[in-house]
């Protein structure tokens, strides 16, 4: 066909592509033509004779994936002369062609050239790069072409944006390292050279192609400063241009090779970034990019110098450039585009150089105090921006300040190692005194903003997207507790002095009858100042109680003991929550007075909160936990419940939060935090010996019983589960079990009244009724979610009195997804809680018979959806019906268990009876959730895995669909799924190796699907592009399938050799030997296991460990390396 014939039907393709209609017939046509042998010139001609940019595109696109595939069969001259074409190419229509255009061939060059980065000769690249420099050498339009390559070739070295050559990711790795040590420190002086250069005068400015050289370069300089060594990465899977290096784990350092110090040593380089970043303030693009430039550098590890004096050097010129920098802010108006972001990269900077350049190192620079105090004033820039009413500038300083307030707490944290190993002098002391003060000021500055901002966000009905405050703003609360547990007798007397200021005022509003609307404004300020003092107060006393029990601060309990020592039997932390305590005691008012009209719920419910955390961290105090001598006793005689009077405080944090649970009773969050505040305090077991002991808790714990009715369902569950679990933990056993059966009692009469009405049949799908259904689920729920070692046997019992009722209730219910999903729920807490060594034989028999009918009931009762909401509805059912699947893998031991005698039903069975209906429910919609098709073929690899046993017993009616679902997880493109499902399959192998040694006809059964299964992982591997990450799991399976169907595998790769032989001649040698060498190299293994399994001589059946695994997938790599360029072209 003529060339003009085939350049006719590619552009006429390409507008297809633009039309809906015809975009998949375009899309093949181009697809088609980039699949023809020989295409090369024809595209050549495409591309020189079209003006079409985006055939120009796919044009491009066919060359470089033809170079790529077929490089092993051209010489070295052609590929040069390819790269020359492509290079004059774009130089002759630099002016005309489109920027995607533009980047796609020198995207195209550069994936060349990295293919040819470790031949043996080094001729392609070494050709390009000569003609790369002279580009340099050349005006401005072709040296921002040279500087573009270099942009593009960065990205090719960097694997989140490296093109797909066909090779493993052992080869990039190999490029980059080599290309780390060669090039790249010589691309990073070739562009600053340029830079400097170019700003050498003023002509740039009124240069537009100067312009866009400035741009290009410094896009490139931020790339290099990016850059993540693969020499200094400690994970190979993620060699990537570094991004987001903000937080702590990754310590805001930019790390650089030693080889990098002469290039760092160099002042010029940090000037010259500054003064781009000031003298391009018109340009935006350009100046931001300087600035993040500077930020990396501002956060260069010092390692790579060899002196102190050199790191000095570095770090003074740093300083120097922020403090110029901040001068030049403090000039621009509020409302300049670059003010924002600009504030926002200065604290960066700050944070960085703060972060990485210690005291010892940086304390005795002439510019430290100057710089310091610099940064403090930024801080209090960004405090008086977050008032603004502009929203962006508000945003910007938010997080800014975060930023401050990390460089803040790691001064706080250098400082106190110097105040922990006793290191002192005048210079020390004198700093430290300093920054106490810097801390002061910034907290006393941060509060009043915070409290500034409380009124104007109540004025402006701030919107906060279903956020709460603690999620919104925790992190910036968490690192204003640091400053101020630096300083606590300054901090905690001013939070003393600001509560007993808003809870007088308070006072005097709350008595007066009649507010008028000046008076009803006021008194919203305070709830909003009360509020907001105690989320402050909350987290400097404690630290929120996930994991680990939280201790006293260290800053608090020195100051504490300072002030046992000199006498005092108070301090300010006690000072400071006994007026939080007594605020909380005048807002729980009963629920005929008259002041509850002018009550807040939300700040009831945050000194709920701050109750919660702090009793975890006070109530629980323990002189045992902390270090010899290093408890403060007036801590402990204030709040001890074993030593001191925290009996007291424990009573009347009681009394309050069940008056407050009447009182809000209607309040859902209120109610829900009340209860964690229980929930905390059931944590300790001297704690819920006392509780136990008041009368207060007898009434709650009536009050849950018989009027559990009157809280929000939501709340319901929680509630059963936290006293059962604080009733549980009691010494007495007879309390235990008298308990147990008065809430017996409670939880069957309300089962009674909702289920056993005489009119349920007639009045059941009535709301109300519902309503009733799902709170009683949600009570046994919470029971069965409280399920411990001393009341296991109570509540088995009790609960399983009810599992037939609940399963007819399914059959009921059958068309009603919350009533069906809370059934669910309730099996899968009583599964999962239970412990199966408690109950007796004909309990777990008992139960296991009972999964067996709901799951029948299950499915009995289900119907295939159609609509997307009931799409939505039928996914969260069988999510659940897995999760069930899976607890009862838990329960059965992983079937362990199934092997105990008597046993007329064990897990297994249960298991694969489960299964086998919930398979044909998943459809493939369904599957295109991720969530659920993680969960499914998890659950059928646990099949495989612990109940292989069960395979013959069940092939018949559920072996097709395992090997379905493997087929599909082998195939899937998300990681999770397709890992789990190689497991699987090597599972399968080892267990079918397992069944011929015992000799058993299963194994013969198992022969088909292995075949099957064996075709479809060589033709994943071979032909289609998996993830690097999967050849690992897919090689181990694929050995032990070599050695499960070694003769089929042997037929597979002769019939594999003879298709590419008919097909692609050139290749088939190629192929031919790649497949000797890897066959010599299974057989090699094989001998090797023979040797250290002398059994296996016969049987040729091996046990592999992790040595053979990966010596077979470094084997096996190998082998794609020679193969699927071709292969999965052809």
């Amino acid at each position: 066909m003529e060339f003009q014939e085939v350049q006719r039907q590619i552009e006429e393709a390409c507008n297809q592509t633009m039309n809906v209609a015809t975009r998949t017939i375009g899309e093949q046509t181009i697809l088609n033509f980039k699949n023809t042998p020989n295409n090369i010139m024809a595209a050549r001609y495409i591309l020189e004779n079209t003006n079409i940019p985006i055939v120009q595109f796919h044009m491009i696109k066919t060359i470089q994936e033809v170079i790529l595939r077929d490089y092993v069969i051209y010489p070295h001259k052609d590929i040069i002369q390819m790269i020359e074409y492509l290079l004059n190419f774009t130089i002759s229509r630099l002016q005309k062609l489109e920027r995607f255009t533009k980047n796609e061939l020198l995207h195209t060059i550069s994936a060349i050239i990295k293919r040819s980065w470790l031949d043996e000769n080094q001729v392609i690249k070494n050709d390009c790069f000569s003609k790369i420099f002279q580009l340099i050498e050349s005006e401005n339009s072709l040296k921002s072409l040279a500087v573009l390559f270099f942009s593009n070739l960065l990205e090719e070295f960097s694997s989140d944006k490296a093109t797909k050559i066909g090779l493993p990711f052992d080869f990039h790795v190999k490029c980059r390292q080599l290309f780390e040590e060669m090039e790249l420190k010589q691309i990073f002086e070739t562009v600053i050279s340029v830079v400097n250069q170019l700003i050498s005068n003023d002509a740039w400015k009124s240069d537009r192609t100067a312009l866009d050289l400035l741009a290009a370069c410094v896009t490139t300089l931020e790339k290099i400063l990016n850059w993540n060594f693969a020499v200094l990465s400690s994970n190979f899977s993620s060699f990537n241009i570094r991004q987001g290096m903000d937080d702590d784990n990754q310590h805001v350092k930019t790390l650089f090779p030693d080889s990098w110090c002469d290039i760092f040593s160099r002042p010029e380089i940090i000037q010259i970034l500054f003064r781009i970043c000031n003298i391009t303030i018109d340009h935006q693009s350009i100046t931001h990019v300087s600035r993040q430039c500077l930020v990396q550098l501002s956060g260069l590890s010092c390692s790579i110098f060899k002196t102190d004096a050199e790191k000095k050097a570095y770090i003074s010129q740093i300083m120097q450039g922020v403090i110029y920098l901040i001068n030049f802010f403090n000039t621009l108006n509020i409302y300049n585009e670059n003010y924002g972001q600009m504030l926002f990269d200065i604290s960066k900077m700050i944070r960085r150089i703060i972060y990485n350049y210690k005291l010892d190192v940086i304390g005795d620079l002439p510019e430290f105090y100057k710089f310091i105090d610099i940064s403090k004033s930024i801080t209090m820039v960004c405090l008086s921006n977050m008032e603004s009413e502009e929203s962006d500038i508000s945003c910007d300083s938010i997080d800014a300040f975060d930023e401050l307030l990390y460089a803040w707490a790691s001064l706080i944290s250098q400082s106190k190692e110097f105040m922990t190993k006793g290191i002192t002098n005048n210079i020390i002391n004198e700093f430290i005194q300093y920054l106490k003060q810097t801390c002061m000021d910034i907290f006393v500055r941060y509060i009043d903003c915070r409290l500034k901002l409380s009124e104007l966000n109540m004025e402006e009905e701030e919107m906060d997207n279903g956020f709460t405050d603690e999620e919104l703003y925790g992190d910036q609360m968490r690192y204003i507790a640091i400053v101020v547990r630096f300083i606590p007798d300054q901090s905690l007397k001013k939070l003393i002095e600001l509560y007993n200021d808003r809870f007088n005022n308070y006072k005097a509003l709350m008595e007066t009858e009649n507010l008028d609307y000046q008076q009803n404004v006021t008194l919203q300020y305070l709830h909003e100042h009360i509020y907001w003092l105690t989320l402050i107060t909350g987290h400097i006393l404690a630290d929120d109680g996930y994991g680990e029990q939280p201790l006293v601060d260290s800053n608090l309990m020195e100051y504490s003991l300072t002030k046992c020592h000199e006498g005092s039997t108070i301090d300010n932390i006690v000072e400071l929550s006994n007026i939080i305590f007594s605020i909380f005691d005048y807002v729980s008012i009963g629920m005929n007075d008259k002041k509850i009209m002018n009550c807040s719920p939300l700040v009831t419910e945050t000194f709920l909160w701050f109750i919660e955390r702090w009793v975890q961290t006070y109530l629980f105090i323990n002189k045992d936990d902390y270090r010899s001598n290093f408890c403060s006793p007036i801590l402990l005689n204030t709040y001890s419940v074993i030593e001191g009077q925290g009996g007291h405080v424990l009573e009347f944090i009681m009394q309050k939060v069940y008056s407050n649970i009447c009182l809000w009773n209607s309040e859902e969050s209120l109610v829900k935090q009340a209860v964690l505040v229980l929930d905390a305090l059931s944590k300790s077991s001297i704690i819920t010996a006392s509780m136990t002991k008041f009368s207060i808790f007898r009434e709650i714990t009536e009050f849950f019983l018989y009027k559990l009715y009157t809280l929000p369902p939501a709340v319901h569950s929680k509630v059963i589960r936290v006293n059962s679990l604080i009733m549980s933990k009691q010494t007495n056993e007879e309390e235990i079990k008298g308990y147990y059966a008065v809430l017996g009692k409670a939880l069957e009469d309300h089962i009674n009244s909702v289920l056993n009405r005489p009119d349920f049949s007639k009045v059941y799908q009535n709301p109300n009724v519902i309503e009733q259904v799902l709170n009683t689920l949600e009570m046994f729920e919470g029971l069965s979610l409280s399920i411990n070692e001393k009341n296991c046997s109570y509540i088995f019992s009790f609960c399983s009195c009810f599992i037939t009722s609940f399963i007819q209730l399914f059959n009921v219910y059958r068309n009603n997804n919350s009533v069906k999903s809370n059934i669910f729920r309730f099996f899968n807490s009583l599964v999962a809680n239970t412990i199966p060594e408690i109950l007796s034989r004909d309990q777990i028999t008992s139960l296991y018979n009972s999964l067996v009918e709901f799951f029948n009931v299950f499915n009995n009762c289900t119907q295939k959806s159609n609509s997307e909401d009931e799409l939505d509805e039928f996914h969260d059912i069988i999510m659940l019906a897995l999760e069930l699947v899976v607890n009862i893998i838990s329960i059965g031991d992983n079937g362990a268990n199934d092997e105990v005698p008597g046993l007329t039903i064990d897990s297994g069975d249960v298991i694969y009876t489960a299964m086998n209906i919930i398979i044909p429910m998943i459809t493939e919609k369904l599957l295109l959730q991720t969530d659920l098709c993680i969960k499914y073929i998890e659950v059928i690899s646990d099949l495989i895995e612990f109940y292989p046993t069960k395979l013959p017993k069940y092939a018949e009616s559920i072996l097709p669909s395992i090997i379905k679902s493997l087929e599909f997880g082998i195939n899937s493109v998300i990681y999770d799924v397709a890992k789990v499902a190689f497991n699987a399959l090597l599972n399968l192998s080892q267990y079918y190796n397992n069944q011929r040694l015992q000799g058993t006809n299963f194994a013969e059964f198992l022969e088909l699907a292995l075949n099957h299964l064996l075709e479809l992982t060589i033709k994943t591997l071979l032909f289609e592009n998996i993830e690097q990450d999967l050849i690992g799991p897919a090689s181990s399976s694929l050995l032990t399938m070599i050695t499960a169907r070694k003769n089929i595998y042997i037929e597979m790769c002769q019939q594999i050799m003879l298709q590419q032989q008919q097909t692609n001649a050139q290749y088939s040698q190629r192929l031919e030997m790649a497949f000797t060498t890897l066959n010599n190299g299974i057989e090699e293994i094989f001998n090797e296991k023979e040797k250290e399994q002398p059994g296996s001589v016969q049987t040729k059946i091996y046990k592999f460990n992790y040595k053979d695994f990966n010596q077979f997938e470094k084997l096996f790599s190998a082998f794609l390396i020679n193969v699927i360029g071709f292969l999965r072209t052809h």
